[in-house]
C-alpha cells in the first residue's frame, strides 16, 4: 500500500501539481493582459519545476525497492523521464491557454 501511494504520488501527483501551478499562473497573468513569463519572474517557474522533480525523485527513493542501488537507478530514470514529462505538461497547459509556439 505504501509503495503504491509513493509511486502514485510520483507518477500522477507531481504532474498534477505542476500542471495546476502552470494553469494558475496563466490564469492570473492573462487576467491582467500578460503572459506568465512577462508578468512574473522566470525563476518562479524554474523553482516549481525543480521542486516537483526533487519531490518526485524523493518519493521514488522512499519506496521499498530492494536492493538499495535499484532505488537510485529508479530515481535517476524517473528524474530523466519526468523532466521531459513536465515540459510536456507545461506545453499542453500553455496551448490550452492560447500560448502555443
Amino acid at each position: 500500500m505504501r509503495n503504491t501511494a509513493l509511486f502514485g504520488g510520483a507518477l500522477v501527483g507531481v504532474p498534477i501539481v505542476f500542471g495546476a501551478y502552470v494553469f494558475a499562473s496563466y490564469r492570473l497573468a492573462l487576467r491582467q493582459g500578460y503572459l506568465p513569463f512577462t508578468l512574473y519572474p522566470e525563476w518562479y517557474w524554474f523553482a516549481v519545476y525543480g521542486t516537483c522533480l526533487v519531490a518526485g525523485t524523493a518519493l521514488i527513493y522512499f519506496t521499498k525497492l530492494a536492493p538499495h542501488w535499484l532505488r537510485i537507478i529508479a530515481g535517476i530514470v524517473y528524474a530523466t523521464a519526468m523532466s521531459v514529462g513536465l515540459l510536456l505538461v507545461h506545453l499542453v497547459v500553455a496551448c490550452a491557454n492560447g500560448d502555443c509556439l
